[in-house]
């Protein structure tokens, strides 16, 4: 499934959350009442019934996963995009990890906590930004640069760190603090 698209949730009431997934995995974290709950209520709201005012736009559907059932619709479903509320129970479980890393769907995930069983890019952390009912994603982790331009690398100690970059950077000068 190709992993970039544009996604406008908005009701009746000018609320509006815009935002762009541009991997398999997106994360989004963040205080209580930042609107969290609020966009995966507003998906949820919009998939269940068409007066509830809530519209989505997307070049693929947008749904939000509930427990019962979630195994047999992502194993029979292909082209959506997933959000997927904290509260979701198995949400941390090497089963469910499983079944998303063999789908063919993209997936949102609202949670604090990390997921272990599941390979997302510190990229595609977010948190909701918001201004007045204009709400947007922002991200928590500022891309770090690469080492290419580095010439020369301090490790804490000589240990895995130091190991690494000694084993995969053999062109640097690497030194240990120790």
């Amino acid at each position: 499934m190709e992993t970039k698209h544009d996604i406008l949730v908005q009701n009746k009431r000018a609320i509006q959350f815009k935002f762009t997934v541009k991997r398999k995995f997106t994360i989004i974290r963040g205080n209580s009442a930042t609107g969290k709950t609020t966009l995966f209520q507003m998906i949820s709201d919009a998939n269940s019934s068409r007066i509830s005012g809530v519209t989505i736009s997307c070049d693929v559907p947008v749904k939000a996963l509930y427990e019962s059932g979630y195994k047999y619709e992502l194993e029979n479903e292909a082209g959506s995009i997933y959000i997927i509320d904290e509260d979701f129970g198995p949400l941390k479980s090497k089963d469910f990890a499983s079944i998303v890393l063999k789908s063919d769907n993209c997936f949102i995930f609202i949670t604090r906590e990390s997921l272990p069983c599941i390979p997302y890019s510190y990229r595609e952390i977010y948190e909701i930004k918001t201004s007045g009912k204009y709400h947007s994603l922002e991200n928590v982790y500022s891309a770090y640069d690469t080492f290419e331009d580095s010439k020369k690398i301090v490790t804490e100690d000589e240990d895995s760190g130091f190991q690494y970059y000694q084993y995969f950077s053999p062109r640097l000068n690497i030194q240990s603090l120790t």
